[in-house]
């Protein structure tokens, strides 16, 4: 067999496993490799080594992320290009940065709305280019300054209206602008209507008694 053969006939489940253990050694889940590499096998030569590659620069940031990443990989291969993947992989990384693990694995686990999200790009509002309008808006809601932060789920904690980085609900950009101003009246409203602060309603502590503060504040914040 050539080299050439080599390189291109596609990885088996126990060669893939072996790989797999080298990369995860240090996550908690790493006994079911086995069941991971039997989904990747399956998959184009090329393609296992772009999952095993990013597993890997996943894994040394946490290596439960890149557990997740390749277990997750199959489908979200269905749905996203080469490049759809590298960027899922790395919006994954991000949220990691910023937010710690469980906004990661949210992140990844949505990996069909992130393909559609992607597929919407071109008319999707950002909130870095909203930022100046949707502060002076609320400002003249409040009556005073908030602040204006990304967040990965749509909340305020009386002082800083978080906000998502992009928004693509709508084929029309125009729409997807107006989106968020309407997320950021409705965030003032809480404010201005004493759900916050209150002796009555302690936030923090009633999403602290969830063991998924990420999941319990989406529910905290979807519209009743």
């Amino acid at each position: 067999m050539t080299s050439s053969t080599q390189s291109s006939r596609k990885l088996f489940s126990n060669e893939l496993e072996a790989r797999l253990d080298e990369l995860l050694f240090a996550s908690h889940s790493h006994r079911s490799a086995k069941n991971i590499a039997d989904g990747l096998e399956r998959l184009k030569r090329e393609d296992q080594e772009r999952v095993l590659h990013w597993t890997g620069v996943a894994a040394q940031s946490y290596a439960e992320i890149g557990y997740l990443v390749a277990a997750l990989a199959p489908r979200a291969l269905e749905r996203l290009d080469a490049a759809g993947f590298e960027a899922w992989v790395l919006a994954g990384l991000d949220a990691y940065d910023r937010h710690g693990g469980q906004a990661a694995m949210a992140q990844l686990r949505a990996f069909e709305a992130f393909g559609a999200a992607r597929a919407r790009a071109p008319v999707a509002a950002k909130l870095a280019d909203q930022e100046v309008r949707l502060a002076r808006f609320l400002h003249g809601l409040s009556g005073r300054a908030l602040a204006l932060a990304e967040g990965s789920v749509a909340h305020t904690d009386t002082e800083t209206v978080f906000l998502p980085a992009q928004l693509a609900e709508y084929p029309a950009a125009a729409d997807n602008r107006r989106l968020y101003k309407a997320m950021a009246a409705l965030l003032w409203a809480q404010t201005r209507h004493g759900t916050f602060g209150s002796a009555e309603v302690d936030v923090e502590a009633a999403l602290a008694r969830w063991p998924d503060r990420a999941r319990a504040l989406r529910w905290f914040a979807a519209p009743s």
